[in-house]
């Protein structure tokens, strides 16, 4: 018998055929097997090599880094051809759900948090537990919290390249000529409360300077210790009183003290999009580091970051992110595995640490001073750290289910009717709560 280590081929010399036993046989068949696996060193090192399809969307100057961090990734595995496609945001996931069930997708695919639960659902995704214990691959390095977004029912299935959480930004400016002492680790809800109250300025029953922007209510909701509903939604807790007190603290800053915009929806945005916070008349925003890229930019006052204000329950903040999975039909599982751990390793994290749009997952690469520039950035960049360190901030998701965000969207138009139509808090709620108990049913 002689074997054709190219190929993989099983090649059996015919004039000894007749001579083999039925034992000889099954050896021979079992080696042939293993020969001609896609995980055959063999396969891995043959002429024509392996090619991992990587799908990418995002900004294109985010490709740009990523095709830069793929530079050295091809020097290290010259074996293996990484092509990289990248999508538009827009409509990426009903891209990516077709493509899957047609066999087309990319081996590797980048996931915004929101799009994991429904992936998963549908066994599309590798799960990537047993590959990180596997490798002992380190995960110590991640901020604490950063791959929740990313399980589903108990399973891990992408892993965290960049992500964030929520942050007070305010106009020192304003601050200043109000005579308030600027916002501090130990703020609570209350302060902030009271700073928007006196940042908010009148003229002729008309607000010419809004107090704050709070964002969406969640992360309002969670550090009044509630929750919209336990991960796999079969417990909903939206009359929950501690949800109900997150809740109302935050309709209140439109509807009692009329600190934020006439108009805010319930996604914490004035739809109009007159009242923001780069033209200076807004004093504080709740927001993320994806702000960076604009108000970098702004010279006309002055400002700087702050952490979200304590609650009831302390500092819980939601936290969202994106990352890279492995979809569960490639022909190249090995192969893919190992470029997700690259593009969320080290290495490449470093590439983006002068892109602050976001964080890096891996403390290491965020705590760097080529991420944190503390001689070149005029704002407090370390406040981003500390909004993800657990000494100061528990981070928090929202529930991990392929329906959240069609639940998201009910409990969304209810807070609208609250917010816009003046509706009873409390009422909108529990009929929230029977209709989400009614779609969930069927």
């Amino acid at each position: 018998m002689r074997i054709d280590r190219r190929t993989g081929i099983v090649c059996v010399v015919r004039s000894l055929a007749t001579r083999l036993s039925l034992a000889e046989w099954i050896v021979i068949t079992i080696l042939a097997l293993v020969l001609l696996s896609p995980f055959s060193c063999w396969r891995r090192g043959d002429d024509e090599g392996v090619t991992v399809k990587l799908w990418f969307f995002g900004l294109p100057g985010d490709a740009e880094l990523i095709e830069k961090a793929l530079v050295e990734y091809r020097r290290r595995r010259p074996d293996v051809r990484v092509v990289m496609s990248t999508l538009p945001g827009k409509g990426y996931l009903q891209k990516l759900l077709p493509a899957m069930q047609a066999n087309a997708a990319g081996d590797v695919v980048f996931l915004h948090w929101s799009m994991v639960a429904e992936v998963a659902a549908k066994q599309a995704l590798l799960s990537l537990g047993e590959l990180v214990a596997a490798d002992a691959y380190d995960i110590d390095d991640l901020f604490e919290g950063s791959t929740l977004p990313y399980t589903y029912d108990g399973q891990l299935y992408a892993m965290p390249f960049r992500g964030s959480t929520m942050v007070l930004f305010y106009n020192r400016d304003l601050f200043d000529a109000a005579g308030l002492r600027y916002p501090d680790d130990e703020w609570t809800r209350e302060d902030f409360l009271a700073a928007a109250k006196r940042l908010t300025i009148r003229e002729d029953g008309r607000v010419v300077q809004i107090g704050c922007m709070p964002d969406e209510p969640t992360s309002w909701v969670y550090s009044a210790g509630g929750t919209y509903a336990s991960d796999d939604l079969s417990e909903l807790r939206f009359t929950d009183p501690r949800t109900l007190d997150g809740l109302r603290f935050y309709v209140e800053l439109r509807t009692r003290h009329g600190v934020t915009a006439s108009n805010m929806d319930a996604d914490g945005a004035d739809p109009t999009a007159v009242n923001v916070f780069e033209a200076g008349n807004v004093a504080m925003l709740i927001s993320g580091p994806w702000e960076l890229g604009t108000f970098a930019h702004i010279d006309d006052f002055r400002w700087d970051v702050a952490l979200f204000p304590k609650g009831p329950a302390g500092r819980h903040t939601r936290y969202a992110g994106v990352g890279f999975g492995v979809w569960s039909g490639t022909k190249v599982p090995g192969e893919a595995w190992e470029l997700v751990k690259f593009l969320c390793g080290r290495d490449a994290g470093r590439v983006f640490r002068n892109a602050p749009t976001d964080v890096p997952a891996r403390r290491s690469v965020a705590e760097s001073p080529e991420f944190l520039k503390p001689d070149e950035y005029v704002w407090d960049m370390g406040a981003f750290l500390r909004a993800m360190n657990p000494q100061h901030t528990t981070l928090r998701t929202f529930p991990r289910s392929n329906r959240w965000m069609e639940v998201r969207r009910h409990l969304t138009s209810k807070l609208d009717e609250v917010l816009i139509n003046g509706r009873d808090l409390g009422e909108a709620m529990a009929e929230l709560e029977d209709e989400v108990a009614a779609l969930l049913a069927n």
